[in-house]
């Protein structure tokens, strides 16, 4: 899983990309950091149902369609042409990021017995972090060479093969805990 979710943090760049592609389509200035506090208000709205529904649901299926709606709004950052669209993309972003931060965390300690899960939590908050600084160095080079789409294509893709790489391998990722 950790590896999985380094790919896909791999096409996560940092959210100044989100706020160039904004300020890009004529967002009035101003306007940007009410549409990054409404993110904030979705995803801190979205956090708590969501972890909960991954206690009913299992974790998979809410990471899974998380990952399925960072693809589509990153693809939506690569297609934006017009200011309202902003704020649209701003509160999906917010509703992805309540579907992911406590869910991802939860799944790793679901994947291991209690002895082996703070390591594990580690390497997977150590690998993804590291993963900042090639994903933000690609960014930037897809914004400057292939275009200030480039970077949300590039994220897109990452997190929909994370996601199609997640339900294949979620089958050996159960029998390996079996193991374990």
């Amino acid at each position: 899983f950790t590896i999985i979710w380094t790919i896909f943090s791999l096409g996560n760049s940092s959210d100044s990309f989100i706020f160039l592609r904004a300020y890009d389509l004529d967002a009035q200035l101003a306007l940007v950091p009410l549409a990054y506090a409404g993110f904030n208000i979705v995803y801190a709205l979205c956090a708590i149902p969501l972890g909960s529904l991954s206690d009913e649901i299992g974790r998979l299926p809410i990471l899974v369609a998380s990952l399925i709606l960072f693809g589509a709004i990153y693809t939506g950052w690569s297609q934006a042409t017009q200011t309202w669209q902003t704020a649209v993309l701003f509160l999906l972003y917010g509703l992805y990021y309540g579907g992911t931060e406590g869910v991802a965390r939860a799944f790793v300690a679901d994947l291991l017995p209690a002895g082996r899960r703070g390591s594990a939590l580690g390497w997977f908050t150590a690998l993804t972090g590291i993963a900042t600084l090639p994903a933000n160095l690609l960014a930037a080079y897809f914004w400057n060479s292939q275009g200030r789409s480039a970077p949300f294509v590039f994220g897109a893709a990452m997190a929909f093969a994370a996601g199609a790489l997640l339900v294949l391998c979620y089958p050996w990722m159960r029998r390996a805990k079996a193991v374990a």
